[in-house]
């Protein structure tokens, strides 16, 4: 990549560098960006800390499109600007992974082996939740942000707890074909001891050092503890509460990108709270404006262990728009997130997986919705932790918003912890039909020809075709086709020749 050389172009660079903050609300972050080294970009020095955090999309969508515009008129890819698109969301024990038990509090019952160390794979470490799951909601404000009016215990009750009314509860139920459902209560809202821009502390209240929003929900936990029975709140009786929601009053940072607001997110208190004989531990916290799509994003996270399955260093799209614990969380303007994918669904026991042997079949496949079954195909000689997945996506009801319906086709790869180096390979990859790999590309957060057969009408999967069915491992052997795939519909055929 060509660099600038001389005093004019420097500074030009240092003004563009500046612009793009500006361009995504982000102008208090300017200073901050400038005093590192600026030609080589932070990833080079060493730094640990991201410049800023994951954004709304309206965000990144503002300073991607300032960059195209700065990179259009000096005529090539600034590296600072690129290390600004490059946005690393920091990995820190609790935040954002599968982290449930405090270090030191050993589970009082625990089949499953629990760890007291950052989960970032799936299956979860721990007994999976079923039936109803009672989730504590905490309302916080400060002396420098209260609730809107219209932001009551009774509206934050209904958007959680309400039936027929589009909640977490009727998400959940639905998604799960009624495995669980989502049950609790409302307290608050409490007066935090300290203000809001307290424990965002010029970091969206995710710094490693205290003040953060860890210690915000350990305050709300002490605050609250005398008014609320916890011990209602294990879930599986292993003596950790589970489900614990703060939600503190103002904007979140991942929509207004200040670094005075808190970013949404799931992570474990500063300091574990006792109460009632259990311990207080992971927690997720979500705005007073908060939607659907945000909530079940992050109870994702804490109820279910669920990774992020965008990439979260932004250098490509994950998944994009077609799983909930990506990008989807926002489709319908975050009222009609995306259900969970296939392999979060088959994570936990949601759905039924078929399996065939040698021969050729003739296959029906019901939208995953109505039937709630998949199909799991496995290769020769691949490890036990790679196989696919195929579920049946129809674009009606909670797939209304989706960029496209049909087949969808996952290449899972579960030695993997994350979504974040497309380089390689996803660990929840969707094979896309038209074989662009957009969303490895960072071109779209999902299109119309993802799925099979989409808009390039693509009807196979074989060794030979593009996208192919070869396995990520050189020792297998691949062993089956795909062919004739319908047309997107309820119910969708296709040959299986294994």
């Amino acid at each position: 990549m060509a660099q600038f050389k001389g005093k004019e172009c420097a500074q030009e660079e240092q003004t563009m560098h500046r612009e793009a903050c500006r361009a995504a609300s982000l102008s208090n972050k300017v200073r901050e960006c400038e005093s590192s080294a600026w030609m080589s970009g932070p990833a080079a020095h060493g730094m640990e800390e991201p410049c800023f955090v994951a954004p709304h999309p309206d965000v990144l969508n503002a300073l991607t499109a300032k960059f195209n515009e700065v990179k259009e008129r000096v005529g090539e890819e600034l590296p600072i600007l690129r290390n600004l698109l490059r946005i690393v969301e920091p990995r820190r024990p609790g935040l954002n992974d599968g982290l449930i038990h405090a270090p030191g509090v050993p589970p009082a019952i625990n089949t499953n082996g629990t760890s007291s160390h950052p989960v970032t794979t799936c299956p979860p470490l721990r007994a999976k939740l079923t039936g109803p799951i009672n989730v504590a909601v905490i309302l916080i404000d400060f002396s420098d942000k209260q609730f809107s009016s219209d932001q009551t215990a009774a509206h934050f009750n209904s958007l959680w707890f309400g039936s027929g009314v589009n909640s977490v509860n009727d998400f959940y139920t639905e998604v799960s074909n009624k495995v669980v459902s989502i049950s609790g209560e409302v307290v608050g809202p409490y007066r935090m001891p300290h203000t809001l821009k307290y424990y965002a502390n010029s970091y969206y209240g995710l710094g490693s050092s205290t003040p953060n929003a860890r210690l915000m929900a350990t305050d709300a936990a002490n605050l609250a503890k005398s008014h609320i029975d916890f011990s209602k709140y294990d879930n599986d009786k292993d003596g950790t509460v589970e489900t614990l929601v703060i939600i503190h009053a103002g904007q979140g940072a991942e929509r207004s990108a200040s670094v005075d607001d808190i970013w949404s997110h799931k992570w474990v208190l500063s300091t574990a709270v006792q109460d009632e004989g259990v311990t207080l531990y992971p927690y997720l916290t979500v705005p007073g404006d908060c939607k659907l799509g945000v909530c079940a994003h992050e109870l994702g996270h804490l109820a279910f262990s669920w990774p992020d399955l965008y990439d979260t260093d932004y250098s490509s799209a994950g998944i994009g728009n077609w799983c909930l614990m990506a990008a989807g969380s926002y489709n319908g303007n975050e009222s009609n997130p995306s259900p969970p994918s296939a392999w979060c669904k088959y994570n936990q026991g949601w759905v039924t997986a078929s399996t065939y042997g040698k021969g050729t079949h003739n296959i029906s496949l019901s939208d995953v919705k109505m039937g709630h079954s998949i199909m799991k195909l496995t290769e020769t000689g691949a490890p036990s932790t790679e196989y696919w997945l195929l579920e049946n996506r129809h674009k009606v009801g909670r797939d209304a918003d989706l960029p496209g319906d049909g087949l969808l086709i996952w290449h899972i790869d579960d030695a993997l912890s994350s979504n974040q180096n497309e380089s390689v390979h996803y660990k929840v990859a969707l094979v896309q039909a038209d074989g662009r790999k957009d969303l490895e590309r960072n071109e779209d957060r999902g299109d119309n020809g993802d799925q099979y057969p989409g808009v390039a009408r693509n009807r196979t999967l074989d060794s030979t075709s593009n996208p192919s069915s070869k396995a990520y491992s050189r020792s297998a052997t691949s062993t089956f086709s795909i062919t004739d795939i319908s047309d997107p519909a309820a119910r969708m055929t296709f040959k299986l020749t294994v």
